[in-house]
C-alpha cells in the first residue's frame, strides 16, 4: 500500500517535519528570547505555535509554515549574537532567513521584523558594534552572497513560491 501512494507518505513526513520545526522554534524563543523558566510553559506554548488555526488551515503550503516558523529563530540568534558578543550567530542568522526564502511575502516579513529588531539592538551596543566593524561587514558581505546564491538555486529549480 505504502508503495502505491509513496507520494502521499512523503507529503506526510514534509508537513510534520515543518510542524516539529515550528515546535522546535518555538521553545528555542520561549527560553532563549522571552526567558520562560518553567518548561511546562515553554512546551505548551510551543504545541499552540505550532497547532494554531493559522498553520494548520495553510498546512498544504509547507513552505509557507517552515519560512514562519523562521521568524522565531532569526530573532532568538539576534539576541544571543548581542547578548553572548559572538558573531557566528549572525551567520546562522542569515542561514535562516535564507531558508525563509522558500516563501518570498513570508520572507520579507521575517526581513523587515528581524531587521528592525536588528537596529535596536546595533543601537543599544553600539560599543560592541564599532569594535567588530570589519567581522560585521565580512558577515554582511557573506550574507549578501548567500541570499543571492541561496535565490538563484531556487530560482533554478523553479522552488519560490509565488501564492
Amino acid at each position: 500500500v505504502f508503495r502505491a501512494f509513496w507520494m502521499c507518505g512523503v507529503i506526510y513526513v514534509c508537513l510534520g517535519c515543518s510542524l516539529e520545526i515550528s515546535f522546535a522554534s518555538f521553545c528555542f524563543f520561549a527560553h532563549y528570547f522571552l526567558e520562560i523558566q518553567r518548561q511546562s510553559i515553554k512546551l505548551i506554548g510551543a504545541l499552540f505555535f505550532a497547532l494554531n488555526p493559522i498553520f494548520l488551515g495553510n498546512i498544504s503550503k509547507v513552505g509557507l509554515i517552515f519560512a514562519a516558523a523562521m521568524l522565531p529563530f532569526c530573532l532568538v540568534l539576534l539576541k544571543l549574537a548581542f547578548a553572548r558578543q559572538r558573531l557566528h550567530y549572525l551567520l546562522l542568522y542569515v542561514v535562516c532567513l535564507n531558508l525563509s526564502l522558500i516563501h518570498p511575502f513570508t520572507f520579507s516579513v521575517n526581513l523587515l521584523v528581524s531587521g528592525i529588531y536588528l537596529v535596536y539592538l546595533v543601537r543599544s551596543h553600539q560599543s560592541f558594534v564599532l569594535r567588530s566593524l570589519r567581522k560585521l561587514g565580512l558577515i554582511i558581505g557573506l550574507g549578501l552572497l548567500l541570499i543571492v546564491a541561496f535565490i538563484l538555486l531556487l530560482v533554478s529549480r523553479h522552488a519560490i513560491s509565488t501564492e
